[in-house]
């Protein structure tokens, strides 16, 4: 099978990526130490986006929420796009680590050392801080459960289930979670997860 290969060669603004969304209209966003980038249709465009803080643009992590809004996070700010036109969202700060959308199509953003944000339109809804879910550390990713909540998994190791306000389950390793940073969360069709940690790959059976 034939591999495509992006580059600078092919327009790529810098070869480091650091995050990449396929967008509900066939493109393809990355996020680069130079900027944002838009590949589409074979071609990449390179995005000049205004913003209102001193110096270039940086991009850290994308998200694509289900009204087609992208959501940005920089070292400093978070935000989203309006026409290329960064809008911050000064209550969330910089060094995202996760972006979720849930069943309710509410918006949750994990930061690095603020917690967990509840996110609906321009404004925070709540903010809760990790020590509520039983941790030191804080979220490396999460995924939306079809069915409702969030399932949480921490950069030291874990994963927790989180639904209506509530923690409703927790694995570890005493429950034969695999060890480490959880680095990815995937949900079957049955709700089965796939979460893969820097120990290996565990298969959670969930209801």
């Amino acid at each position: 099978s034939t591999v495509a290969t992006l580059s600078v060669n092919q327009g790529l603004s810098n070869s480091r990526i650091r995050s990449v969304v396929a967008d509900q209209n066939g493109g393809v966003w990355l996020t680069t130490p130079d900027g944002l980038n838009r590949w589409n249709n074979g071609q990449v465009t390179i995005l000049k986006v205004a913003h209102k803080r001193e110096g270039a643009f940086v991009p850290n992590s994308l998200f694509q929420d289900r009204t087609g809004r992208i959501w940005v996070s920089t070292l400093f700010e978070f935000g989203y796009l309006d026409n290329y036109r960064f809008v911050s969202i000064s209550s969330v700060p910089g060094v995202v680590t996760a972006m979720a959308q849930d069943a309710a199509n509410a918006l949750w953003v994990a930061n690095e050392h603020a917690g967990l944000f509840q996110v609906s339109g321009d404004r925070v809804v709540q903010q809760i801080p990790w020590s509520s879910f039983g941790h030191n550390d804080h979220v490396s990713t999460m995924a939306a459960d079809p069915k409702g909540g969030l399932w949480l998994g921490f950069f030291l190791g874990g994963v927790v289930y989180y639904r209506d306000g509530q923690i409703q389950a927790s694995y570890s390793t005493a429950a034969g979670l695999t060890s480490g940073r959880v680095g990815d969360i995937q949900l079957e069709q049955d709700r089965a997860l796939w979460i893969a940690t820097e120990g290996g790959l565990s298969r959670l059976k969930n209801g």
